[in-house]
């Protein structure tokens, strides 16, 4: 087997068609001749010889986790039969996230322990409607928010230096500001409100 170094070329004097190669065997290069003058062909392209990058396991059959015959190894050439086909598993869908507690990164199982984000919750407590996100004072308050008030979330959750903050409107009267939805190093989610179920 050889590796196609460069695209081939035809030698001018002889008419012959040669290309730069690399032997498998023992990595040597040079150059190779293709085709004869008299259309004799000494080497040939194939597209279906391939290269493990990594060690893979031959399987007998066409669903993966059939019985292993053997592991390719890295850089084993190998000639492709049938196929590629492509795989399709019916199994369990997985999504890459962000925490809105600590920012942390990484993929979960999206499967019933996981929910959809609602955008109404009822306060579970009393607590405060505010004019800003945050501020280091203390944003303003418009009201006070009664325990069991249910809320319109107008967009999903923010971080701030004091937790997560909800932009709610207040459906008794329409009032629009933040609230928090959870305080800054709280263990439990949702300690301010909890999802409205009506």
């Amino acid at each position: 087997l050889l590796d196609k170094l460069e695209e081939p070329q035809e030698e001018p004097t002889q008419k012959l068609q040669r290309v730069r190669a690399r032997a498998r065997s023992d990595g040597k290069e040079g150059w190779v001749t293709m085709m004869g003058t008299n259309g004799t062909q000494y080497v040939a392209e194939n597209s279906t010889i391939y290269t493990c990058a990594f060690d893979v396991p031959m399987e007998s059959s066409f669903p993966s986790g059939g019985t292993r015959i053997r592991t390719l190894e890295e850089g084993e050439a190998f000639d492709v039969l049938e196929g590629p086909t492509i795989e399709k598993k019916v199994g369990e869908s997985f999504a890459r996230c962000r925490s809105l507690r600590d920012d942390s990164e990484g993929w979960i199982c999206v499967d019933a322990s996981v929910e959809s984000w609602a955008p109404r919750y009822t306060c579970r407590r009393s607590g405060e409607l505010q004019e800003e996100v945050d501020s280091p004072d203390g944003a303003d308050i418009v009201r006070h928010l009664e325990a069991f008030e249910p809320l319109e979330v107008l967009s999903p959750p923010t971080r701030s230096f004091s937790g997560v903050r909800l932009h709610v409107r207040a459906e008794r009267d329409g009032v629009v500001g933040w609230t928090t939805l959870r305080q800054q190093g709280a263990d439990e989610a949702l300690l301010e409100c909890v999802l409205h179920m009506s």
